[in-house]
């Protein structure tokens, strides 16, 4: 497949995975913004695993940045608080399918609001992914693509924390965490706790 070409859900070029190859990411979040100080402070005082991508933004080159298992919630409640105007959400489904919807603010001057953010969803679309080569989405305003090998990267040093982490909770008798919750708890869940959580799961990402 050619790397520059970016692709959409009729591309029959691309191949299912099979449902582990990815079991730890499950969804990513691309920031279609130049470099954002306070978005970068937020993520990593929150725990949460990025990485920069290259892609284009509005037919210019941008640097964006790919952040994994946020929450939808999540992720327009940073965007809106970090002053930027759009994102797109993925959801790696275990099928080896992959949901992504755009996501824009709908009107900048409007005040901020923790709990209506002020974002309408502009387009969504479906792919399938071949872990053998990079994931590509495209939108009319973002084009971007991640090389599967940092995914793998990044999903294999995560399930090896999870692993370790789940290991030392029930030798201090905690038996609620387990590898299957684990990883929602920390993407759903606001406080300390999940917090907590979040900076041992991506530790060393």
């Amino acid at each position: 497949m050619d790397k520059v070409a970016f692709i959409k859900e009729n591309n029959t070029n691309l191949i299912k995975t099979t449902q582990n190859d990815f079991k730890y990411i499950k969804s990513i979040v691309i920031f279609s913004a130049e470099e954002s100080d306070s978005l970068m402070n937020l993520l990593k005082n929150a725990g949460y695993a990025f990485v920069p991508v290259t892609g284009e933004y509005n037919g210019n080159k941008a640097n964006l940045y790919a952040v994994f298992n946020l929450s939808l919630n999540s992720a327009l409640y940073l965007c809106r608080h970090c002053q930027l105007t759009s994102l797109v959400w993925n959801r790696l489904n275990s099928d080896g399918s992959i949901y992504s919807r755009y996501w824009e603010l709908n009107d900048t001057s409007a005040p901020y609001h923790k709990k209506d953010n002020g974002f309408i969803s502009k387009q969504e679309w479906g792919t399938q992914y071949d872990a053998n080569d990079d994931f590509a989405i495209t939108d009319e305003p973002i084009k971007y693509s991640i090389p599967c090998s940092v995914l793998k990267t990044f999903n294999d040093k995560i399930g090896e924390n999870i692993r370790e982490i789940v290991e030392q909770e029930n030798a201090r008798g905690v038996t609620i965490i387990n590898e299957e919750n684990l990883l929602d708890f920390a993407m759903n869940r606001t406080g300390l706790s999940s917090h907590l959580y979040r900076k041992a799961i991506y530790k060393d990402c």
